[in-house]
């Protein structure tokens, strides 16, 4: 078995992942996002980044997996089309930046960014105008950026 498979971790280390876990959870619930933002860096201190990263990746794509059919049925396929060209072209941008930028400048960058869009949210103003598609195909650009990094 390869060693970035071979965790040991202690009671108490398990304990602290499932309320990092259970944390992470109810912030994604209640907003739709954010579990990354709580569970990666907690469970990074634990086990790695190397395991914690995949770990969330498979378990949010297994829970998601319920969510995919009404979501198909919902969804404005034209404008997840122009959403996801967008993100195809981000995802390779922000990985690009998060192999080149020092990886203290991407942490205060990323602290700087949700803070900037958690007061955003908090201050309750929405987009409430027909997004045209070049902002539809920017917003899943800059998704794709944040997703790389």
């Amino acid at each position: 078995m390869p060693s970035i498979l071979s965790t040991d971790l202690s009671v108490s280390a398990l304990a602290f992942l499932v309320l990092v876990a259970l944390s992470a959870g109810l912030a994604r619930g209640f907003s739709g996002f954010g579990a990354a933002l709580i569970f990666v860096p907690l469970a990074s201190s634990v086990m790695g980044p190397q395991i914690a990263v995949p770990l969330l990746l498979v378990v949010d794509g297994v829970m998601t997996l319920g969510m995919i059919p009404g979501a198909v049925r919902r969804a404005d396929r034209r404008d997840v089309l122009t959403m996801a060209v967008g993100a195809i072209i981000g995802v390779p941008l922000g990985v690009h930046l998060l192999m080149t930028l020092d990886p203290v400048t991407i942490r205060w960058a990323i602290v700087a960014i949700v803070v900037v869009l958690l007061s955003l949210l908090m201050s309750g103003w929405r987009y409430r105008d027909r997004p045209k598609a070049i902002l539809t195909a920017v917003v899943g650009l800059i998704a794709g950026v944040f997703s790389g990094v």
